[in-house]
């Protein structure tokens, strides 16, 4: 559409957007659903808002505006969050659906949010970020690859770690410089 996009589903509905399907949008997009929210199919749009517990097996990206999920966001297929010249912000839990899912998330021009932990029910295969600035608030554990390209990682929370498998994956953290009031543990373990 030329405009905004808006739905909400009533009661504990669910939004579904179809792996044939896709919301394409030349204004804001904002989804919300107190039910599942169930992201087969691309979203896209001048901003994307998600509120409510969302499933992605797609792409969700911006060329001007944010991308925000509101809730916690399961993976369940590769999938990549993008924007061009916004933010990135998840305020929920980032985990994956059944261990072998690859996650990017891009905005080259803003910054990427991760307030809450990052694989603290299931493990994601890999993450990739590439932003300016990336600002974790919580743990980051994922079972292969840690890929983070950015200038500068900022610890908010209250501890900062990130973990991947032994002998399933590697960390790189580019030349990105650390701050945050807390220490930065960086570990492989076994499990």
């Amino acid at each position: 559409t030329a405009g905004e996009f808006n739905m909400t589903a009533p009661g504990d509905g669910a939004v579904v957007v179809a792996g044939t399907g896709s919301i394409q949008a030349g204004g804001a997009v904002t989804l919300n659903s107190s039910g599942a929210m169930d992201l087969n199919g691309h979203v896209a749009g001048d901003s994307v808002s998600l509120t409510g517990a969302a499933t992605l097996a797609s792409n969700v990206r911006t060329i001007n505006g944010d991308v925000t999920f509101a809730s916690n966001l399961t993976v369940d297929g590769s999938s990549i969050v993008s924007s061009a010249n916004g933010n990135v912000v998840f305020l929920g839990t980032v985990n994956a659906s059944a261990g072998t899912e690859t996650f990017e998330v891009n905005a080259n021009n803003g910054q990427v949010f991760f307030d809450s932990t990052i694989g603290n029910a299931a493990r994601l295969r890999s993450i990739t970020v590439n932003t300016d600035d990336l600002k974790l608030g919580a743990r980051v554990d994922v079972d292969g690859d840690i890929d983070i390209n950015a200038k500068t990682i900022t610890l908010t929370g209250s501890s900062g770690s990130i973990s991947t498998l032994a002998n399933s994956g590697k960390i790189d953290l580019a030349s990105a410089a650390v701050d945050g009031a807390v220490a930065l543990l960086i570990t492989t373990d076994s499990g």
